[in-house]
């Protein structure tokens, strides 16, 4: 009971902040997509640049 009542209240503070939270969480994951996604065509690039050097 002391769990949820302790997640309820992590809650109910979470959507009294929701839409700093909400911004916030948004900017977050853009960062990491960007980041993922670079990283990911930076890998493709070197792979490329690799085989085509070979």
């Amino acid at each position: 009971m002391k769990f949820g009542l302790s997640n309820w209240l992590t809650i109910s503070k979470f959507i009294g902040a929701e839409e700093l939270c909400f911004n916030q969480v948004v900017m977050i994951l853009k960062y990491f997509e960007s980041v993922f996604w670079g990283g990911f065509l930076f890998q493709i690039g070197i792979e490329l640049f690799l085989h085509v050097n070979n």
